[in-house]
């Protein structure tokens, strides 16, 4: 992979307007340049990172781009929202739009040092994994995905707790120690329940966000079974909302007011309405396939293969959801890279249309141009071959 010389122009771009939730310009170029690397660096955590950029005048630790990322006191909270605000311009009178909300694991092997981790069997590798619970919302229309918020829902042992208290329970206690130690243990894992979120209760609260802001007024939404409940139903509905998701061919539901199987609706619309109510067959990750009969067919695009989602190696809440806001970022900055359409055999595939990977190559030109331009300028300044190979990698 090629050195990263300064930050690319499309990176610059698509972080400007957020420059003033950053206290120095020092700190935000530290942003810009991890950004930068979560695109285009194989190795996609922060030392990988570090290690392939080449610094201009003083190079500063490790720990200083560690520091400025992920500890650093810029305005975290306010950064996905002023991202909605950004991205809500294109998302508007480009046809329909959806918001979907789902929840994906992301598996990370590093263990449970890490916020967020937690141990379970993978029905997809057929082993015991680490994993972090991930819960996403996306808003999608026929040209590009955005991520709109990112969290982790942090896993509590709250079944195992609740066994310890009932095996070790007795009827009396003779000791006051013993009575007190009792009490604290049964208040600690009353705290950790008030605490425990789930997923319902992260969507619920993600929703309640969008809505307020106003940003997506013609959007509706897509939910994963995991992540919908009731109440998060008759909210959308009093606010004009639409919703759709994943509905058992038994189950009745209110249709041109009466209760009707959704199977003999399902029978009524692919007659009525072939064009838009039609059959989607998707191999799940064990392998096994199932179909749907869907009304939009929504791609969720998340970014483990591009952006770096499974690759933060910080232990911190605050430092894991800043990796996983910056990785959502970065993939709305890669759909909006200025690429044209390839004629080359390499995208034959593509039919002359604009691809991802197109994107991606878009701001590796980028990052080729500067270290051409840098090699050229240290050669006019009659730098040797070997001095040249010590400012692009040093030994």
């Amino acid at each position: 992979m090629l050195p990263i010389i300064g930050i690319p122009e499309t990176i610059a771009q698509g972080l400007a307007g957020c420059r003033d939730l950053f206290c120095r310009m020092e700190g935000f170029a530290h942003i810009s340049r991890y950004v930068t690397g979560l695109i285009r660096s194989p190795n996609k955590t922060l030392q990988g990172i570090y290690d392939l950029h080449v610094w201009d005048r003083h190079t500063p630790s490790r720990r200083a781009m560690h520091a400025a990322v992920f500890a650093a006191g810029w305005d975290s909270p306010a950064f996905m929202p002023r991202h909605r605000a950004q991205v809500a311009y294109d998302h508007r009178g480009r046809g329909r739009e959806v918001i979907s909300l789902d929840w994906t694991l992301a598996h990370h092997e590093r263990g449970p040092h890490i916020f967020g981790v937690d141990q379970a069997y993978d029905d997809v590798q057929k082993r015991t994994a680490w994993f972090q619970t991930v819960v996403t919302a996306v808003i999608s229309n026929r040209r590009m995905i955005d991520g709109l918020e990112v969290i982790v829902q942090e896993p509590k042992a709250l079944k195992e707790e609740m066994g310890y208290l009932e095996a070790t329970a007795k009827d009396s206690y003779e000791q006051m120690e013993e009575a007190r130690n009792r009490v604290l243990e049964l208040l600690h894992h009353h705290k950790h329940r008030l605490e425990y979120r789930q997923r319902t209760e992260i969507a619920w609260e993600i929703v309640q966000q969008i809505e307020e802001e106003g940003q997506f007024p013609q959007a509706h939404y897509a939910f994963d079974t995991g992540v919908l409940n009731l109440d998060l139903t008759r909210y959308l509905e009093s606010r004009g909302r639409h919703w759709v998701s994943e509905v058992e061919c038994s189950r009745h539901i209110q249709w041109y007011g009466q209760w009707r199987r959704v199977d003999v609706v399902a029978a009524e619309l692919r007659q009525d309405h072939v064009e838009s109510f039609r059959p989607v067959s998707v191999q799940r990750r064990n392998g096994e396939r199932k179909q749907f009969w869907a009304f939009t067919k929504i791609f969720h695009e998340f970014g483990k293969q591009v952006t770096g989602l499974e690759a933060a190696q910080v232990r911190k809440e605050e430092a894991v959801t800043r990796h996983f806001r910056l990785s959502g970022v970065a993939q709305s900055i890669v759909q909006r890279a200025p690429a044209c359409a390839s004629t080359s055999e390499r995208y034959a595939f593509a039919e002359g249309q604009i691809t991802d990977g197109q994107k991606c190559r878009t701001i590796g030109r980028e990052v080729m141009r500067s270290l051409l331009a840098l090699i050229k300028q240290l050669f006019a300044a009659g730098k040797s071959c070997a001095e040249l190979l010590e400012v692009l990698m040093p030994a």
